[in-house]
């Protein structure tokens, strides 16, 4: 697969941290508790290590926070207990979980936070495919033409649902083509092969 210079995924293991409010000390003075310093470092480390580039532009930000199950969600046998919830609702607010990685961030991928103008966040239990920590995705909200090309050829192709799965198995969570992906499947059969005009 071609690496899209207007887009980049990096991933960041472990529990994801939610930023709380900073402390204030008697003296005035803000700050943040260990764990919550610790993860945005994490957080930082983990895109530098991508090499993410540092852009200026409108950014859309994907990020989905996985979590390990608790061990009084699994069964002796490894099966899910009937007390086991579908998502993990109570490990913490998730605009909190998205504030943590987007101040981490800052002067990394984006001279600010304020640049981000397009966000997808969610929350999930980790399982046998996905291990628990944040998947980000970082992308240019506009792409030079060749590069909206690529894209749309990507998807041009009739995957078979085998396929698909195994494909996406292989990849990180790529937020913009998986939207275009599910608008091919939808109005496909009313698109020509240029992929942008109605048949008829």
């Amino acid at each position: 697969m071609e690496i899209d210079p207007h887009q980049t995924e990096f991933f960041v293991p472990g529990d994801p941290v939610p930023q709380s409010r900073p402390r204030i000390t008697r003296n005035g003075h803000a700050y943040y508790a260990q764990r919550i310093v610790a993860y945005r470092k994490s957080v930082a480390m983990a895109a530098r290590s991508a090499g993410v580039p540092l852009r200026t532009g409108p950014l859309s930000l994907g990020i989905v926070f996985v979590f390990a199950r608790p061990r009084s969600h699994l069964l002796k046998n490894g099966k899910l207990a009937k007390n086991a919830t579908s998502h993990p609702f109570a490990r913490g607010d998730l605009t909190n979980l998205c504030k943590g990685v987007e101040d981490s961030l800052n002067q990394i991928a984006y001279a600010d936070d304020s640049q981000v103008v397009d966000l997808t966040m969610s929350k999930k239990w980790a399982d046998d495919e996905t291990k628990p920590g944040a998947y980000i995705t970082i992308c240019e909200m506009y792409p030079l033409p060749q590069v909206i090309k690529k894209r749309s050829n990507s998807v041009k192709r009739q995957w078979s649902k085998t396929e698909r799965s195994e494909r996406d198995a292989r990849a990180s969570p790529d937020i913009h083509r998986r939207r275009v992906i599910a608008w091919k499947d939808t109005l496909g059969e009313y698109l020509h092969d240029d992929f942008d005009k109605p048949v008829g």
